[in-house]
């Protein structure tokens, strides 16, 4: 079941792969900051709608995202929450929902 509840607190959401993320609440100064990144982006084509759009959920991630759980580096070790780290996940993710 989803509970269609807005936290105005950091909270946990479970990811598979038995990866959980704490987030900040999306607030609007959250979304819009995001969505300026995702502003930068040129050009009018598809393909930069479509970067736009992967720019906006980076973007998002990067500033809601303060920690994690079930998070490895490449040796293996509980990685850092940085905003390449974030990036990264946020990659990932999209790969495994496009396999």
């Amino acid at each position: 079941m989803i509970k269609l509840n807005l936290p105005r607190e950091p909270h946990w959401i479970t990811l598979a792969a038995g990866v959980r993320l704490q987030v900040r609440p999306a607030t609007t100064a959250l979304v819009m900051a995001a969505r300026h990144a995702a502003s930068k982006v040129a050009g009018t084509d598809t393909a930069a709608a479509g970067e736009r759009t992967a720019t906006l959920i980076t973007e998002l991630a990067k500033l809601a995202v303060i920690a994690w759980e079930g998070v490895a580096d490449d040796k293996g070790k509980p990685a850092a929450v940085t905003p390449d780290g974030v990036a990264a996940l946020a990659l990932a993710a999209g790969r495994c929902l496009r396999a």
